[in-house]
């Protein structure tokens, strides 16, 4: 089983509309990870071996590989398979794991992972 994931941003916190963790682009507020956020992005597809292998809908979370931190999490498109993480520090290096909710399959690691820089 290879796995992969989706854009979905999740934010556990508010911030204030006037810090400067928040920028206006086209109209809409969006908050700045200023721990690990770059002009770097890392994409994939969540695929089940099979004859043919074949696209799930996983839950796969992005991690960084020096301190194993948890940078995003995301649900990979059902029809697809695919997931995109953006805006990541190209510098860092990051391991993917997906997740499989339905208790069928063990989890599955990408490892080693650099992102390309955004287009």
């Amino acid at each position: 089983m290879g796995y992969s994931g989706v854009n979905r941003t999740i934010r556990a916190f508010a911030i204030p509309v006037t810090s400067p963790l928040v920028s206006r682009r086209r109209g809409i507020l969006t908050t700045r990870d200023i721990a690990a956020g770059g002009g770097g992005f890392v994409q994939g597809t969540v695929m089940t071996k099979g004859t043919p292998d074949f696209p799930v809908w996983r839950r796969v979370r992005l991690y960084a590989r020096r301190d194993g931190r948890l940078i995003r999490e995301a649900w990979s498109d059902p029809v697809t398979g695919a997931y995109e993480f953006r805006n990541l520090d190209a510098a860092l290096r990051y391991f993917v794991v997906a997740h499989d909710h339905t208790g069928q399959y063990n989890a599955e690691i990408s490892d080693d992972i650099t992102p390309e820089p955004m287009p």
